[in-house]
């Protein structure tokens, strides 16, 4: 039995068979469709369908990850590396292929957030940079902060620059922008401004302790936030019982001179210092001053009270501290007065007695 064929169509299947042997004919492009970021190291590929008479095919374009199926154009790609796994799709009618590219992003979660040491920095001046950790592959570093005082160049940057309009103690925060269902990986670090020109310390003035039991009350002055002032022992002896306080006790003097210094830091700006001396002598609860005096001034411990003989009624009496601070004055109004001092302090006072024109001081130690 012969076929026979009109001559146009048997000319149409010999141009036919022609484009496909010269690649004329068209093949479905391929397409293996959008980027994948992805947590963990397998994904779902989503390529296009190849047409009728075609085939499609997914390729790793090294690497060490394996494609379930790979003629399905939603094959799953599993044991994917962190940051790049480059694979490719191509569909071929057997004799002309079309190919596209995909990347999967695996993002490195095991990369937690650092954002480095605190800082201190200096108001107006200097350049100062923050010190974020380097972000794993598609899961960039964002600075921020908790104050619109602080400025920061670029918070993207793992490493940006950072200013302050005043000065102050700052909290900023580095996150790594994993995507929504990854655990989310930050970290905090404190930035300290100081203003650039630093405060004058001043350690308050000399003082005089007395033996055996010694005691004096600083009097520096008070460090402005955030510098912090401290108290150190120059020579001598003795010991601050909270060296941050610029109105701290000292104790244990030794007898002589005893110097110490009050410092006040401001950042990396400057250091200022300045020093007093405390001068201890021995006292047995009444040390005079001046000549012999037939008025008596002493300190009685066991009652802790100050007491005066030999002074005529209403004589006028005032009590200072070395600071020259009154903490009593007052009239006698019998032959011998005492003086409740439980409320003084431990150190040395003054006691002045001015008995109708004749004046006379004795220096008492307040002793416990």
């Amino acid at each position: 039995m012969h076929l026979t064929f009109p001559v146009h169509h048997a000319f149409l299947l010999v141009l036919l068979v022609l484009a496909k042997i010269q690649g004329l004919a068209q093949v479905t492009s391929a397409d293996a469709g959008h980027d994948i970021t992805t947590c963990t190291t397998s994904a779902q590929l989503g390529a296009n369908a190849p047409g009728v008479g075609e085939t499609g095919s997914w390729q790793m374009l090294g690497g060490p990850g394996l494609i379930t199926e790979p003629s399905s154009p939603d094959a799953m790609l599993l044991g994917a590396i962190p940051c790049e796994n480059v694979l490719v799709w191509s569909i071929t009618d057997g004799v002309n292929t079309t190919s596209d590219t995909v990347i999967v992003y695996v993002v490195d979660t095991t990369v937690a957030a650092d954002a480095g040491p605190d800082m201190e920095i200096i108001v107006g001046c200097g350049i100062w940079e923050l010190e974020g950790n380097q972000p794993p592959c598609q899961a960039p570093g964002h600075w921020s902060c908790n104050s619109n005082e602080v400025t920061i160049t670029d918070p993207w940057s793992a490493h940006p620059q950072v200013s302050a309009g005043s000065s102050g103690t700052f909290t900023l925060q580095y996150t790594l922008t994993f995507p929504p269902e990854c655990p989310m990986s930050y970290d905090q670090m404190t930035l300290t401004a100081f203003f650039a020109d630093p405060q004058m310390a001043d350690a308050g003035p000399d003082q005089i302790a007395c033996l055996p039991d010694n005691m004096v009350w600083m009097q520096a002055n008070a460090a402005i936030f955030p510098g912090v002032g401290s108290w150190a022992l120059v020579s001598g002896a003795g010991y601050a019982t909270d060296p941050s306080d610029p109105n701290t006790m000292v104790m244990g003097s030794g007898t002589g001179a005893n110097v110490w210094v009050w410092t006040i830091v401001n950042g990396p700006c400057a250091v200022a210092s300045d020093m007093m001396v405390i001068t201890t002598d021995l006292c047995t609860g009444l040390a005079t001053s001046g000549d012999p005096a037939p008025i008596a001034v002493w300190f009685d411990p066991d009652r802790e009270r100050v007491r005066i003989s030999g002074a005529s009624r209403n004589a006028q009496v005032e009590v200072y501290d070395m600071q020259g601070r009154i903490w009593w004055s007052g009239t006698l109004n019998i032959d011998q007065a005492d003086r409740d001092v439980v409320a003084f302090p431990p150190g040395l006072f003054v006691v002045r007695v001015d008995d109708h024109g004749i004046g006379f001081s004795n220096l008492v130690g307040v002793l416990r």
